[in-house]
């Protein structure tokens, strides 16, 4: 059988842009490195043991967080012959036949780096919340989208479905890295002086974000004001707000691309788990954030601390760091490079494996067209 997925866009309908003219920017060949670096990283837990089908079958029958979403479940890819995706979907599925859209995505993002993958099998979480191989007391090599610090955790991070697509909705609106790199060129004095909120923090995951948001808008003596925007007004603003929980990698990783200032509220008991000298831990801990350097391409403000920082950021500062992140983007972001860094991953994990994929049953598999 065959599940068919939505077209892929096309190269031609990109929006093509230059890349940005500094000295700042990384050069091929350290992003690449960074990139194994990153990978050898996440290998690291199975160099020894290796993969076996038998993991393979632990990890995709483990224990899902109480938050988890079933219609976007596990999945289980098998590659083969590169050119051909088959997946097997959990039994929690509504209908393996018809992907979730996050499951949708993923694909699409394989299906467009397919021939440069070795046979391999894994399984990957398109939960909202990632599963943590420690809490279900196995050594499970799930792919997820971001790794939890508490308890530590053993999962093999992944670019999210966003990132693998490409494509995120705003309204009726739809924006790809290109157009969004494209929309926030131009110089950072020319943006509206303000903080652009484009989304509530009224919910339960983000009531420390909505206390210190209240505490902003408190404080007379911030220099800029807080501007409720739409999404696709809030890059013409400075600096915007971002909050975990709220579409998480697709949103920063744009905001950075836009020029703007990402000023990135990190809950705090998060903050408290980083150690000197180290990046703060956030909740959903992706694999580009170890790249990234508060100060640098973000700023770090914690969700109950002092807002005095980000008072006496000067306005040459705050041009810094967000031209930073707009680099970092361009070096580290793009569909490109993401390509490559799930190419190389699949290559590497491809290497740990102790079973051949191409000689097991096909059941209850279906092909991705």
């Amino acid at each position: 059988m065959t599940m068919s997925l939505l077209p892929m866009r096309s190269s031609a309908d990109a929006v093509h842009v230059d890349a940005p003219q500094s000295d700042l920017r990384a050069t091929p060949s350290s992003v690449g490195q960074e990139l194994k670096t990153l990978i050898s990283n996440e290998l690291q837990p199975f160099s020894d043991t290796g993969i076996t089908r038998e993991m393979l079958r632990n990890s995709f029958q483990a224990k899902r967080p109480p938050k988890a979403v079933l219609k976007n479940d596990f999945v289980w890819v098998r590659i083969l012959n590169q050119s051909r995706i088959f997946v097997k979907h959990s039994e929690t599925s509504k209908d393996p036949l018809v992907p979730h859209y996050r499951h949708n995505g993923f694909l699409q993002g394989l299906r467009r780096i397919v021939k440069s993958l070795p046979d391999v099998e894994f399984v990957a979480a398109m939960n909202d919340e990632p599963p943590c191989d420690m809490e279900v007391s196995m050594h499970a090599p799930i792919m997820t989208w971001s790794k939890r610090h508490s308890p530590p955790c053993n999962n093999i991070r992944l670019p999210c479905w966003s990132i693998m697509q490409d494509e995120y909705a705003v309204g009726k609106r739809f924006y790809d890295f290109e157009t969004q790199y494209k929309l926030g060129a131009g110089p950072f004095a020319e943006k509206q002086n303000g903080m652009a909120i484009d989304f509530t923090l009224n919910t339960v995951e983000r009531k420390d974000a909505l206390k210190q948001l209240r505490r902003l808008e408190s404080a007379k003596t911030l220099k800029y004001p807080i501007v409720r925007a739409k999404a696709a007004h809030a890059i013409a603003y400075r600096y915007q707000l971002h909050a975990e929980g709220r579409t998480y990698s697709m949103r920063l990783k744009n905001l950075l691309a836009s020029g703007t200032l990402a000023v990135f509220l990190f809950k705090t008991n998060m903050t408290d788990m980083t150690e000197p000298g180290h990046n703060p831990v956030s909740m959903y801990h992706e694999y580009w954030y170890d790249l990234m350097k508060p100060g640098k391409q973000y700023f770090h403000l914690d969700s109950v601390g002092d807002t005095d920082p980000l008072r006496n950021l000067t306005d040459a500062e705050a041009a810094a760091i967000a031209h930073g992140g707009r680099n970092f983007a361009w070096s580290y972001l793009r569909p490109k490079q993401a390509d490559k860094y799930v190419s190389h991953l699949l290559r590497e994990y491809a290497s740990l494996l102790r079973f051949i994929p191409s000689r097991e049953p096909m059941q209850f598999f279906h092909e991705v067209k």
